[in-house]
């Protein structure tokens, strides 16, 4: 992993550590719970990188389900992707990509183990997987809390 890569997976992770830290109990973010891992979301050049290395790491029969799904869900988002679906590049229109996240909210991501409720490419998952959950800002992006999260506190 190249060394700027690095630091930006780095910081995900440090600021969702600071986060848990400080929140304690009123973040429910670990192994089984999944919600966030049921919608589409952007994720950068590096990030795909990373899931194909550690797609070609897995096991045989996980890396044929993975590819299964993948093809499976690209098959529906190809009538309205807001990009090129073939290289999965977004199209810069803000507007149409949240209309497209918000009307495939629902659809698991291809690596989620459904029974473990848990990613099957964990080390190799996109800086959003990592900073998703509890309220996290990475430079000027701020990631939202999850619903889930946070309960009873304003």
């Amino acid at each position: 992993i190249p060394e700027n890569e690095l630091r930006v997976l780095n910081l995900a992770e440090q600021a969702f550590q600071e986060a848990q830290r400080r929140a304690g109990s009123l973040v429910r973010c670990g192994p089984g719970c999944s919600e966030c891992c049921h919608r589409p979301f952007a994720i950068t050049a590096a990030d795909a990188r990373r899931l194909r290395q550690g797609l070609a790491a897995a096991d045989p029969e996980t890396r044929t389900e993975i590819e299964a799904r993948a093809a499976s869900v690209a098959r529906r988002f190809d009538e309205d992707f807001p990009g090129d679906c073939d290289t999965g590049s977004l199209d810069a229109n803000d507007e149409w990509r949240e209309w497209f996240f918000r009307r495939h909210e629902g659809i698991p991501c291809p690596v989620l183990d459904f029974e473990q409720g848990v990613c099957r490419l964990y080390e190799h998952r996109p800086v959003a997987c990592r900073a998703a959950g509890p309220l996290v800002q990475l430079g000027h992006a701020a990631y939202p809390a999850c619903h889930l999260n946070y309960r009873g506190v304003s």
